[in-house]
């Protein structure tokens, strides 16, 4: 684990970040269900959140740049599990 914050720790594997957690705060009170949201690092977040949809999943949040940070988006997919994506190698 590479914990970027004891808050919102991120995963890497030999230096490269490739997911983490962020806390499910007020800002996400509209569908959250657990306290924590697993994100999952992807080379381009538009194609990916554009393929989570035509299989079957809902936007949450479309695909967005983060000031000062990563492109991110947040999927619920079919069986109801959310979790965010992000654009690998943006990381701070």
């Amino acid at each position: 684990m590479n914990s970027a914050s004891e808050k919102n720790p991120r995963w890497s594997l030999a230096g490269k970040d490739f997911g983490g957690l962020v806390v499910m705060d007020d800002a996400f009170a509209a569908y959250r269900s657990a306290n924590r949201l697993p994100y999952f690092g992807v080379t381009d977040v538009d194609t990916a959140a554009a393929t989570a949809q035509g299989a079957g999943g809902e936007l949450l949040m479309p695909p967005t740049s983060v000031p000062e940070g990563p492109r991110i988006a947040v999927v619920r997919d079919p069986q109801g599990a959310v979790f965010g994506i992000h654009r690998s190698g943006d990381e701070g």
